[in-house]
């Protein structure tokens, strides 16, 4: 092979490729022509002579004959054994275009976004609750940061976690005033249409002999075997409290009733305070500390078939803003979840 090889045209690898997954006895050429992308852009001449260029530059390559195509006259030109012998290399070559290609576009996109946010002076406010910083918004400042140092970000935590209602916190009453571009909200109520950004899940935090005791399997803890027990919680009309609340009332529990109660704001101390054996917290693994990598603290299920006890989280941004810093944060929020996948099929495949 010579230093600079020719390349092969993606229409071309997108025919071969399906050539190769058709049925031997129907891997027709002009059949496989009309199933690519852009038919207009091949013809049947062009594409055979295309292929049988492939075809010498294979034998070359191999020192063997390679014989891509099979001509049988009116049936048809069809592929052959040399031709499905590719599909592997053929398969493999299109995927690594096409993430060349989206990596392609993301940069161009990157490109523009630093050019226009030179020209916005404006600063970029996010706010978020502790555990939303430590599960996805202080990383996705970072990337802010790291992409965009000459922008004015700010992540500010709030420290209230008290609701008027069953759905609007403090941070939503500020988001509403004016105070920030982006939050993160749960995916209820009105705001089912946001895309969701992450699911976090409620661990059982305890100390582990009395984990122990409660573990049905090795992985979780059923919400009714609960009852009995302590329970340290957030003050009276906090958004983790009247979750938890919730949760025991869908599966016809009281808190008020059949609990002794604990109150404590600060969730580190709350997560000590039942790791030492004081009551039990049940707490999101959004927080590093409970849901990061030693991942030991039991799930909390429900119902029958034993549920995680979940919650969907999408991000929320002001309507009407639209300007360069937004749209980079957008940005730098659709790269972070694209990692995020990308680490999720390599864990799935490992």
């Amino acid at each position: 092979m010579t230093d600079r090889a020719r390349r092969v045209s993606d229409e071309i690898i997108e025919l071969m490729q399906k050539l190769c997954t058709m049925p031997p006895d129907a891997a027709k050429l002009g059949r496989a022509l009309l199933d690519i992308e852009n038919p207009a852009l091949l013809n049947f001449t062009s594409a055979q002579q295309a292929i049988s260029k492939l075809s010498r530059e294979l034998t070359e390559l191999t020192g063997s004959p390679v014989n891509l195509l099979d001509p049988r006259g009116r049936t048809g030109t069809f592929a052959t054994a040399d031709s499905r012998a590719l599909l592997r290399g053929l398969t493999k070559i299109r995927e690594e275009r096409e993430a060349a290609s989206e990596e392609t576009d993301r940069r161009l996109k990157l490109e523009w976004l630093r050019l226009s946010s030179c020209l916005d002076p404006e600063p970029l406010r996010i706010g978020a609750y502790q555990a939303h910083a430590e599960r996805f918004m202080a990383s996705a400042v970072q990337l802010m940061i790291e992409y965009f140092p000459w922008l004015d970000c700010t992540l500010e935590i709030e420290p209230s976690r008290g609701r008027s209602d069953k759905y609007t916190g403090q941070l939503q009453r500020r988001f509403a005033s004016g105070d920030f571009d982006f939050i993160l909200v749960p995916r209820e109520s009105t705001q089912r249409h946001l895309k969701p950004v992450y699911t976090y899940s409620f661990r059982v935090i305890g100390h582990p002999s009395v984990l122990a005791n409660l573990r049905v399997d090795g992985e979780s803890i059923h919400i009714s075997r609960l009852p009995g027990h302590r329970l340290i919680v957030g003050s009276e009309g906090s958004s983790s409290r009247q979750r938890l609340a919730d949760l025991l009332m869908d599966a016809g529990i009281t808190m008020t009733e059949q609990f002794e109660l604990i109150e404590e704001n600060n969730p580190n101390v709350m997560r000590i305070r039942a790791e030492t054996g004081q009551g039990l917290a049940v707490m999101s693994d959004e927080y590093s500390a409970v849901g990061g990598s030693r991942m030991e603290f039991p799930y909390l299920v429900h119902g029958a078939k034993r549920k995680h006890c979940q919650v969907d989280m999408g991000l929320l941004r002001e309507e009407s803003a639209d300007f360069p810093r937004q749209q980079a944060f957008a940005f730098v929020v659709e790269q972070l979840l694209l990692r995020e996948r990308g680490r999720e099929r390599a864990a799935a495949q490992a």
